[in-house]
């Protein structure tokens, strides 16, 4: 190990680079929202960003869901994955109550702090992400356990009908309730059949659960037999589908909301994901260079620049005038950039403190 870099040979970088367009379309979608304020420029960045914690969840079921949780494992797991995600949350919910007295607009309530801590109650920030984690790793053993059971048992049966109902139950009904919220205000509808099983009262709520299992039929071959020409059409019709929904939401005064479990959403994701695998190996990405070297690093600091780079942003919008520049895209690159940049760069300072590489950098 050379600079606390991984040597690249042992990682498999397509999915480094899909790490790298996650928090790259999410810290995309906090930008535009505070530099674009509104309009369709602004919509279309938001709608990349929505890919970001959904190629995110996919990751993990991708690397996950396939392991062998034996009593050995299992231990490892616990101490090396599960608790250092536990101490990191608890780390930065403390860190984020310090910034927010210094640096934004809207400092974080003791209160808040207190609920976020103890799992009691919503963070109503960015902070959101961290317990829907906690509660699909605390799942992960039992669920892996799950779907190798039906493999050795052979009862693929029971599996598709897991698979039909989550996605019925966690993107259908959601997907349909969400346009009846658009065009008819008054009418309700939500799904009574929870299918989340181990996750947090959060956005979307049971398509977490859908988002994880579709990164383990990846990893098993999904769609490993349709043309890439067909996944790149699909990808582009699902996006502009996407685009437009929000579009319609938009005209009708309906505040941005980004929907997780929207199914336009969930396949577009699914797309991008094997998409990126396949023009990975395609482009021999995965030889040595540069680009590998960087998205190695990038992808190794992806949750550190999550939990940082809001207060990065809220510092660029305190002293960067924004109203000044004519041109908001102009604002919005300079901004995205300086925000990435130095979260990046906070975080490769806080590498050198030895403990915070596990304890609140979670390095990947």
């Amino acid at each position: 190990m050379r600079n606390g870099i991984v040597p690249v040979g042992k990682r498999n970088n397509a999915l480094d680079v899909i790490r790298c367009i996650a928090i790259v379309a999410v810290v995309c979608e906090h930008t535009s929202s505070s530099v674009f304020l509104s309009g369709r420029m602004q919509l279309i960045f938001q709608v990349f960003g929505t890919l970001g914690v959904p190629l995110f969840v996919m990751l993990t079921g991708y690397l996950m869901l396939d392991r062998r949780f034996d009593r050995e494992y299992t231990e490892r797991y616990l101490q090396n994955n599960l608790l250092p995600l536990f101490i990191a949350a608890e780390l930065w919910n403390i860190l984020w109550y310090g910034l927010s007295h210094v640096i934004g607009d809207t400092p974080i309530a003791l209160s808040t702090a207190l609920s976020v801590a103890f799992f009691y109650g919503p963070s109503g920030n960015g902070f959101w992400y961290i317990p829907m984690a906690i509660g699909l790793y605390l799942g992960l053993p039992i669920i892996s356990k799950l779907v190798h059971w039906i493999d050795e048992e052979k009862i693929g049966q029971y599996g598709w009908v897991l698979v039909g109902c989550a996605l019925f139950f966690g993107t259908v009904i959601p997907t349909c309730a969400q346009f009846l919220s658009i065009h008819f205000p008054g009418y309700y509808m939500e799904s009574v059949l929870n299918m989340n099983i181990f996750g947090a009262d959060v956005w979307g709520s049971s398509v977490w659960m859908v988002y994880l299992l579709l990164g383990y039929s990846i990893r098993r071959g999904l769609f490993e037999k349709v043309h890439t020409g067909i996944l790149c059409v699909a990808l582009c019709v699902l996006l502009v589908f996407l685009y437009v929904f929000h579009l319609d939401a938009f005209k009708h005064g309906i505040a941005w909301d980004p929907y997780y479990a929207n199914a336009l959403l969930v396949f577009s994701a699914v797309m991008l994901f094997v998409l990126m695998m396949r023009f990975v190996d395609a482009l021999h990405f995965r030889d040595e260079g540069l680009p590998k070297r960087v998205t190695c690093w990038v992808s190794r600091y992806s949750f550190a620049v999550y939990m940082i780079h809001f207060w990065i942003l809220a510092t660029c919008l305190r002293f960067i005038p924004i109203e000044t520049f004519s041109m908001r895209l102009f604002a919005f690159v300079m901004i995205f950039g300086i925000t990435f940049g130095g979260s990046l760069f906070f975080a490769r300072m806080l590498y050198f403190i030895r403990p915070s590489r596990k304890w609140l950098l979670l390095m990947k």
